[in-house]
């Protein structure tokens, strides 16, 4: 059955031209777009961001956002509370804040400094770009361990010389 979509997102992508639906099935409520545009897609990802920040806070991560979102919509994850949840649970939770349904488990990629990363879809996308309608998540890994003090180096923090 495809009812209207949840009001709080309708107006941001109305306004260009996409036509929001909500679904309903055994399994849950999903409320997914399809995009034909990366004017879409941005107008799409602007509409679904309030609601993912409020989730990852509830969890425990504050969110932060880089990138164009004309293709995926590029988030990083901070732990913000020593009791956070773990990586699946806040992409389950960030999945499920932008489109009503989410996955069990993700697969996380390894990358620079300490982050891990994955990517799952949010919306449909008809114009043909990889990852296009996808979240593409990385999380900061903050150690089990003491906060270490300022670090020593070249970088005009403390302890470093000129």
């Amino acid at each position: 059955m495809i009812i209207p979509a949840d009001p709080e997102n309708v107006d941001a992508v109305r306004g260009v031209g996409m036509t929001p639906f909500r679904w309903t099935a055994g399994f849950g409520i999903m409320n997914w777009h399809k995009a034909y545009t990366p004017e879409e897609l941005e107008a799409f990802y602007v509409s679904v961001l309030p609601a993912i920040r409020r989730a990852a806070r509830d969890v425990g991560f504050g969110i932060g956002l880089h990138g164009s979102m004309r293709r995926d919509l590029d988030l990083i994850a901070v732990p913000w509370v020593e009791n956070h949840a773990t990586p699946d649970e806040l992409a389950a939770t960030i999945q499920k804040a932008a489109c009503g349904l989410s996955n069990a488990k993700f697969a996380w990629e390894a990358k620079p400094c300490g982050r891990i990363a994955t990517a799952f879809p949010i919306c449909w996308s008809a114009h043909n770009v990889i990852s296009s309608g996808h979240i593409d998540l990385s999380v900061m890994m903050i150690p089990n361990s003491e906060i270490q003090g300022p670090r020593s180096g070249p970088h005009g923090m403390e302890g470093s010389t000129p």
